[in-house]
C-alpha cells in the first residue's frame, strides 16, 4: 500500500498519517492480489481433497467388507477340511475293515461256510495291523489258535 502511494506521488508526511489512520481504524491491507481468485481455488482443491478422502474412506470400507467375507471364506473352507478328514477317516477304517474280512474269509475257505460269521468273530481284529504292502501282521498266529480250537469246523474230503 505504502509502494502505491509513494508510486501516486504522495508525500511521505501523508503517507505516514494515511497508514496510521488506517491502523486505528483497524483498516488493513493485505499482501494478496486477487484474494477472491485464490479463495476459490482453496475451495476447490479443498473439495477435490474431501472427495478423494471419501472415495479413500469407501475403499477402505470396501477392503474390510472383502476382509470379513474372506474370513468368512476360510472358516468355511477349515470346516470343509475337517468333514473331508472324517470322511477320509471312515473310508480308512471300512476299507481296512472290508481288507480284513476278505483276508479272514480267505484264512476260512478249510472250514464250511456256514461257521464263517461264527469264527470271523472270533479274530480279535484289535490285534491284526495292516502292513503297507498289504499283508496283515497278526493273522497267521491267530488263524493258527482259532484252526486248533475249532478243528471240527473243517471241511474234510
Amino acid at each position: 500500500m505504502k509502494k502505491l502511494l509513494v508510486d501516486l506521488g504522495i508525500d511521505q508526511e501523508i503517507i505516514k498519517k494515511i497508514i496510521t489512520g488506517m491502523k486505528r481504524a483497524k483498516v488493513y491491507t493485505t499482501s494478496l492480489e486477487r484474494a477472491d481468485e485464490r479463495y476459490t481455488k482453496l475451495k476447490k482443491q479443498y473439495e477435490l481433497l474431501k472427495k478423494q478422502l471419501e472415495l479413500a474412506n469407501s475403499e477402505i470400507d470396501r477392503w474390510q467388507k472383502l476382509n470379513d467375507y474372506n474370513e468368512i471364506l476360510k472358516a468355511e473352507i477349515d470346516a470343509y477340511r475337517m468333514k473331508i478328514d472324517t470322511i477320509k477317516i471312515d473310508y480308512d477304517s471300512q476299507l481296512c475293515s472290508l481288507i480284513f474280512d476278505n483276508a479272514l474269509s480267505k484264512k476260512l475257505e478249510d472250514f464250511d461256510a456256514k461257521y464263517h460269521q461264527l469264527l470271523i468273530n472270533a479274530f480279535n481284529k484289535d490285534k491284526l495291523v495292516l502292513e503297507e504292502d498289504g499283508s496283515i501282521k497278526g493273522l497267521d498266529e491267530q488263524y493258527e489258535a482259532i484252526k486248533a480250537k475249532y478243528a471240527e469246523f473243517i471241511i474234510t474230503s
